[in-house]
């Protein structure tokens, strides 16, 4: 019987594949990172994939960004329909939300390191001028009991947003905040570890 070989790969979010050092056997999986100076051997190891002499394993590299952007609206939505939408504005995709009815949900709670600072980024607008001012935002909540608004700014025009949590602190849950009813669009939201300035990047289980 012909034997087996097992190579391991893992991908980014670009969907790249890296090869993975593996000394137990006489030859790896070839890294697509490189040029191939043989094309031959590339389609004889996917030959070999499909055959099954090779056994292909893949794992996957979460991503940084810890919010879910579609968790959170799966999860809004039910409480008020009227109150988390989808819209395509100018040719971009946004949340549309309005804060009444939903800005007690406690998004993630529980599910944050103790003393540990979260930066929060996004892009948002208002949907249209508000006369009352701004309307909704983030609520930071903290397991202290305290729990500061950050909102967004009573404009039509887009503005990217930097949330840093406060150092010393664990937060327990985000929840909107509530100044007046009306919509606000959201895009882009990325939550990560750390106070260093990152790229955005979608959510990846």
């Amino acid at each position: 019987m012909e034997e087996r070989q097992e190579n391991l790969l893992e991908f980014d979010d670009t969907f790249r594949f890296k090869d993975l050092p593996d000394t137990s056997t006489p030859h790896n999986a070839p890294n697509m990172n490189k040029p191939l100076d043989n094309t031959s051997y590339l389609k004889k190891y996917i030959e070999d994939i499909i055959t099954g002499k090779v056994d292909l394993v893949v794992k996957s590299i979460k991503s940084v960004n810890l919010f879910d952007s579609e968790r959170w609206y799966n999860e809004l939505r039910p409480i008020r329909e009227a109150s988390m939408e989808k819209v395509e504005v100018d040719g971009i995709n946004y949340y549309k939300v309005n804060p009444l009815s939903i800005d007690t949900y406690e998004f993630m709670k529980g599910e944050f390191k103790e003393n540990t600072q979260y930066t929060i980024k996004f892009k948002a607008r208002h949907n249209s001028e508000s006369s009352s001012g701004a309307i909704t935002g983030f609520k930071i909540v903290y397991t202290d009991g305290t729990n500061p608004n950050f909102y967004v700014k009573n404009t039509i025009v887009e503005e990217d947003y930097t949330i840093t949590t406060e150092s010393n602190k664990t937060i327990d849950c985000i929840r909107l905040c509530h100044n007046y009813n009306g919509f606000v669009l959201f895009r882009d939201i990325m939550l990560y570890e750390g106070t260093d300035n990152k790229e955005y990047s979608p959510h990846q289980f």
